[in-house]
């Protein structure tokens, strides 16, 4: 009989946050995203593989939610304010 491990095979490093609702859920996210692959890509779809605004959502502490991704392309929010392309003034001066 084949250890546990071994029958899963290597699935990579996991993160604190990487659990099984997760994942289902940004599978659920993206199988809906792709339905409406012919239009504008939704907030939702953007915070899912744009690589740019997960490292600026990483810089600045945050999670890259659909709601933050539409800050972020509409110049606010704290990772627009992370990548330095953020077109509020900056409330701390």
């Amino acid at each position: 009989m084949a250890r546990e491990k071994e029958k899963k095979g290597y699935q990579g490093a996991k993160l604190g946050s990487d659990n099984k609702a997760n994942r289902d859920e940004i599978r659920r996210r993206k199988e809906r995203a792709e339905k409406n692959e012919l239009t504008i890509k939704s907030n939702e779809m953007f915070a899912l593989e744009d690589s740019a605004f997960k490292a600026a959502c990483e810089k600045a502490g945050t999670n890259a939610t659909a709601r933050q991704a539409s800050k972020f392309r509409n110049g606010y929010g704290l990772a627009a304010r992370a990548a330095g392309n953020s077109t509020r003034k900056d409330p701390r001066t």
